[in-house]
């Protein structure tokens, strides 16, 4: 076959999915994107995107921003339909997205819905069809896409993941590009978001392109990276080999529990216990150390090995061996707590099933590696604890409690709790002994910071639980949980356990 017929483009996504329908072969239907995923590709794209706005600009300035890559695709034209080979996971992620644009668009730019709407689907013969054409997944994109009530259970995998990826998008989009930054931005995703389209001109043709662009260790992970820059500097082979099996063992006992838990864990890791700086909200920030942690670690780690104490081989030898080995043993035991919490970590359950991932870094923050068992379950029951009342707090006054709106917050948190010894996270009696005589007081119309405190929605235990004493001796948890005391009870009626949006749906972690 002549290999000249293979064709590249490189395609605006406006230019790529207008009015645009791609079928996928039955063996790669499935969307299997985790939170982690998606929450990656909508910050790399933000992030982006606030490095060349300005308010001052106008909206015609977007065509001069710099474009960005969002990788190959592979697709091959097959009787009569365009079949999508490779790229079908960032595909319906970015229409996610694009609804989600939609949506927030409507109230302020009616008028040019048409155009995201006709990269989200076509219109044949009075029937819609969205641009990845798979029919199972037809009546969850519609209500997604109409704002309507959809109850996932019992549907394949692939549709439930999807309506939670949803609503990954909606809680992960920043706050900060709302108003008039939204336009701005919609139209940088059409028009300045590119792929690189690679036609193959048979199915078997396009099956090895993407065989060879998948399976054959052309790209290294992130994680990868980070060992081979760490173990080089380690110098002396046999302990580098000794340090490569037990990397091995390590990353292996996390992405068998999880997929692509060894990068969460090491992002968690660095922010926990090394980020200084994050992006500033206001246009053209560049993005700080939490931020470049999250998107290339080992540049970071390979930019930044003086300021972490990366100078002899030595060193790079107790990083590995000392606090990679020794903090990945506490992450995948927080992990397993996620899913089936021993005593004293519930509050890490709940948390986890609310989609509230920012805890691991926090938590991690405060433990270090020659912390011994009780000590590491004492920090992270208190810590999970405080991050859960300020969670239900922000709850039940209707405020925002997605990622975007609390990822300051707990930036700064896990900066003042960093390496704290257990004498400054635990709390005192006194504030036990304050919220005991609230209650013994009897008031005409008490309000509502000066009762107990309401259950957690998802935690059906006592009331007196979510009243444990939280003042450490330098008060870090205390000034979290001042940040959204009660101001005023529910409203009548008002049930703490209906879903706000669906990702918080689910009765299990994500």
């Amino acid at each position: 076959m002549d290999i000249q017929q293979i064709n590249g483009t490189a395609p605006s996504v406006s230019q790529l999915l207008s009015n645009s329908r791609y079928g996928l072969d039955y063996y790669q239907r499935e969307y299997n994107w985790k939170e982690a995923q998606v929450g990656s590709l909508v910050d790399d794209l933000t992030d982006r995107f606030r490095s060349e706005f300005d308010p001052a600009h106008e909206r015609p300035d977007v065509e001069s921003y710099r474009p960005y890559f969002l990788g190959p695709i592979v697709t091959v034209q097959r009787g009569g339909v365009r079949y999508l080979v490779d790229g079908q996971q960032r595909i319906t992620t970015l229409s996610l997205l694009l609804i989600y644009l939609r949506h927030e668009l409507a109230d302020t730019h009616s008028d040019e819905l048409s155009s995201l709407d006709s990269l989200i689907f076509s219109t044949r013969y009075g029937r819609k069809t969205f641009n990845l054409d798979v029919e199972e997944r037809d009546r969850c994109m519609m209500a997604i896409l109409n704002g309507e009530d959809y109850d996932p259970d019992g549907q394949p995998a692939s549709v439930q993941n999807i309506w939670r990826r949803y609503g990954t998008v909606r809680a992960r989009f920043p706050d900060d590009l709302q108003g008039q930054a939204l336009a701005y931005f919609s139209d940088w995703l059409q028009d300045r978001v590119m792929f690189v389209d690679i036609v193959a001109p048979s199915q078997d043709m396009a099956l090895e392109i993407f065989e060879t662009m998948n399976d054959r260790g052309l790209r290294l992970s992130s994680t990868d990276m980070l060992k081979s820059f760490l173990l080089s500097e380690v110098r002396d082979e046999a302990t580098i080999d000794g340090l490569n099996t037990r990397w091995r063992h390590r990353v292996t006992e996390l992405t068998d529990f999880e997929e692509n838990a060894d990068a969460e864990f090491v992002k968690a890791w660095l922010r926990g216990n090394y980020a200084q700086t994050q992006r500033q909200r206001k246009s053209k920030a560049s993005p700080g150390d939490f931020e470049i942690i999250g998107t290339a670690f080992h540049k970071w780690v390979r930019d930044n090995a003086a300021s972490v104490g990366l100078s002899r081989p030595d060193d790079f030898r107790r990083f590995v061996e000392h606090e990679f080995m020794g903090l990945s043993s506490r992450y995948l035991e927080l992990l397993h707590a996620r899913w089936e919490p021993p005593e004293g970590f519930e509050a890490v359950y709940y948390n986890a099933c609310a989609g509230f991932t920012l805890q691991l870094p926090v938590i991690l923050a405060a433990v270090t590696p020659d912390d011994d068992n009780d000590t590491f379950r004492d920090k992270a029951a208190l810590i999970a604890g405080a991050i859960e009342i300020y969670f239900v707090r922000r709850m039940v006054n209707y405020r925002n409690f997605g990622y975007s709106t609390v990822v300051y917050t707990m930036f700064n948190l896990l900066k003042n709790l960093r390496n704290q010894p257990t004498e400054d996270v635990r709390p005192g009696p006194c504030r036990m002994a304050r919220q005991r005589r609230r209650t013994t007081r009897r008031a005409p119309a008490t309000p509502a910071h000066q009762t107990q405190p309401l259950a957690h929605p998802l935690h059906p235990r006592p009331d007196h639980s979510l009243a444990r004493p939280t003042t450490g001796q330098h008060g870090q948890l205390q000034r979290l949980l001042r940040r959204d005391r009660p101001q005023a009870p529910l409203r009548s009626g008002a049930h703490l356990g209906r879903p706000l949006r669906p990702a918080h749906r689910r009765l299990r972690p994500p």
